[in-house]
């Protein structure tokens, strides 16, 4: 394509998102004047650790207008929790894509930082053969955002209180994208953290296709979710040590669509018998949930999928939403979760 054609290809694109996202990019949240810090303490002993999974909506104009001042917020909020003791331990986000959003990790308060594969596609999964069938090369809709190269990055930030060891990146192969959302670099991202008693733990997020506002016809974005899951599944088991436990944080984008239930079902059993997800492992214990936790449970977007190591176990013990509906609002149009979970070692057994 020439330099013109490129150009006039990008101003219809521009435009098409202009449309596109206008269904689900919603009115920015005010930035609150105060909020309270009504957090449990975190112990830095290595005995527990909490996540926090946030979709901050970063997304860069003319997709929404300016957001400056809610992503400053969010680092803002992040770092007062930091200077109280009471900030989780780790953070993954998604949609990072503008300078702005980027900009949380410096000023959340956290002392180390990784992201997501860029937009160079350094790091592409290979398509499982078993994919093939699924591809959508055929039939792309370039004025969608089809097949015209990638736009953004992964969008995907890991912020720890501990030291970050051992990074994997991954982008979705170029088969596995549909729509709108294939300006964007999605993959994901796998890391140890070293925690203060010489333990190790595993963190990966990732952001899926999304459904409706991928523009495209449901079925169409639900078989690149597809191949997406696949793709996920195959990094997670190339890169993960079964001997140490791995929290896989992230917008899943599942929903209420009975094929991405079915996937989402088929995906963590197939990382382990003993995978679960921690708000819905505390509902199902029994466990009582802050009222924004239970409308992200139900919402079905965002999850945190937990795999146990052989000797050491991840127990969810409760949550709480640092970035939720009320007081202050959300500051994106996700809740900002977090998980709190014990590392319980499994003594061995002797016959």
């Amino acid at each position: 394509m020439t330099t013109f054609g490129k150009m006039k290809t990008a101003g219809v694109i521009a435009i098409a998102l202009l449309v596109g996202f206008a269904n689900f990019s919603g009115r920015a949240a005010d930035v609150p004047t105060g909020w309270p810090l009504q957090a449990p303490a975190v112990a830095h002993t290595g005995a527990e650790l909490q996540v926090l999974t946030y979709n901050v909506h970063g997304l860069p104009w003319p997709v929404v207008s300016s957001r400056s001042a809610q992503l400053a917020a969010i680092g803002q909020r992040l770092a007062a929790l930091h200077r109280v003791g009471r900030a989780p331990q780790v953070a993954v986000l998604q949609e990072a894509f503008t300078a702005d959003a980027r900009a949380i990790a410096r000023a959340s308060g956290y002392r180390y930082a990784a992201y997501g594969p860029g937009d160079d596609g350094a790091f592409a999964a290979p398509l499982p053969p078993g994919a093939q069938p699924t591809a959508l090369d055929r039939g792309a809709h370039w004025w969608k955002g089809e097949g015209v190269g990638k736009w953004e990055d992964s969008g995907l930030i890991l912020l720890s209180d501990y030291p970050i060891q051992n990074i994997r990146r991954m982008t979705y192969s170029s088969q596995a994208c549909a729509g709108y959302d294939c300006l964007a670099a999605k993959g994901a991202m796998l890391a140890r953290l070293r925690l203060p008693n010489g333990k190790a733990v595993d963190v990966a997020t990732t952001h899926l296709n999304s459904r409706k506002a991928s523009g495209v016809e449901f079925d169409r974005a639900n078989r690149a979710w597809l191949v997406q899951t696949e793709e996920l599944r195959a990094f997670i088991a190339a890169h993960r040590d079964p001997s140490v436990p791995l929290v896989l944080g992230g917008d899943f984008n599942v929903g209420h669509d009975l094929v991405r239930e079915l996937g989402m079902a088929d995906l963590a059993g197939s990382l382990g018998r003993s995978t679960g997800d921690g708000l819905r492992d505390l509902a199902r214990a029994g466990i009582a949930l802050p009222h924004d936790a239970a409308v992200e449970l139900a919402h079905a977007k965002d999850w945190q999928l937990t795999l146990n190591a052989s000797a050491v176990l991840l127990a969810p013990q409760s949550a709480w939403v640092p970035f939720g509906a009320a007081p202050g609002g959300s500051l994106s149009d996700h809740y900002g979760y977090v998980v709190r979970y014990a590392l319980t070692t499994i003594a061995p057994r002797h016959r």
